[in-house]
């Protein structure tokens, strides 16, 4: 029996806010801000980045980590620009890359096919995670030879459109953050694998966009997912609506729904967003009450199996059921 996830904690964070939040190590400094502008200046003319590496293990994978985080990156090519490694543990040259960090940094936009470093080349077919949040990126990296990538985070940047078709042949991926974007069509989620009906996405999140519309056939691939985020976007689709195809696809396996801040749900009806889990609920009127009563109604009709609503835990849900999202 999995753990029941506690009420207060957050289901979707990676050291929570460090997807949703843009931080520097300026803001962290030493000096309490002091020569702060003279600090930035300096960081982003830098020219040399240092890459961390770490070996590390991804389920079955076994290979090396390279962690480019922070460190004021403009871009992964240009001139004058040179990278070298900081190494902790020794390491294998013929080690796969096998996880990829680069969040937090400036970077905007990517060589047409390929990201290489120091000769070797990152967007390979060994590579299982890509952290790429909190950048100034407006579209999808090369994606073409992750096939066995299982992990995309591309958080808290300026992605417009969902366009690249290589990402519905990442069949192996399992978690897809694109939440804090400009995103207003769902496009081009992963296929499933031969002779499968489902993909093996669980979890996905695209709150904080610009969508109108869910499209069923993207979600009817989505047999799998346990976690599904689309709070604070632009939704019109009736709630009733909407609740019948995802229940008809994805029941079984879906324990954590966001909808909330979309004109189908009542807009004060719970304080939270998608880091926050176990709120409490606030009203404004008698009329807010009713239809927050008629919304939760109709949760528990079409979804008699959730375990999480806009943050709220419903208690009659078998802790059994449940799984971590952290």
């Amino acid at each position: 029996m999995s753990e029941q996830p506690k009420e207060q904690t957050s289901t979707t964070a990676e050291n929570q806010l460090e997807e949703n939040t843009k931080k520097h190590p300026l803001e962290n400094s030493e000096d309490g801000g002091k020569n702060k502008l003279t600090r930035r200046e300096e960081n982003l003319s830098r020219s040399i980045f240092t890459i961390k590496q770490r070996k590390c293990t991804n389920g079955s994978d076994v290979g090396i980590m390279w962690d480019l985080t922070a460190t004021y990156l403009r871009g992964f090519d240009g001139e004058g620009v040179t990278f070298k490694l900081e190494e902790k543990d020794g390491h294998d040259d013929t080690s796969p890359i096998i996880e990829f960090y680069g969040s937090r940094n400036f970077l905007s936009k990517f060589p047409t096919n390929e990201i290489t470093l120091m000769g070797r080349k990152v967007l390979t077919s060994s590579l299982v995670k890509l952290n790429l949040s909190c950048n100034d990126i407006t579209e999808f990296p090369p994606l073409k030879e992750l096939v066995n990538l299982r992990e995309l985070m591309l958080s808290n940047n300026k992605i417009t459109e969902m366009n690249n078709p290589d990402l519905q042949y990442c069949k192996n991926l399992r978690r897809l953050d694109l939440k804090i974007n400009r995103i207003n069509k769902i496009q081009y989620l992963p296929l499933p694998e031969d002779n499968a009906t489902s993909n093996k996405l669980e979890y996905l999140s695209l709150s904080s966009n610009q969508i109108s519309e869910i499209p069923e056939e993207e979600i009817r691939k989505c047999g799998n997912i346990k976690h599904l985020g689309f709070y604070g976007n632009l939704i019109t689709t009736p709630l009733e609506t909407l609740l019948d195809f995802i229940s008809q696809f994805c029941q079984q396996s879906l324990s954590e729904l966001w909808l909330q801040s979309n004109p189908i749900t009542p807009v004060d009806s719970v304080i939270a967003d998608e880091n926050v889990i176990g709120c409490h609920s606030r009203f404004a009127n008698p009329e807010r009450v009713q239809q927050r009563v008629d919304e939760m109604t109709l949760v528990h009709l079409k979804l008699p199996s959730l375990c999480y609503y806009n943050g709220q835990y419903l208690v009659n849900k078998s802790p059994s059921s449940t799984t971590s999202q952290n």
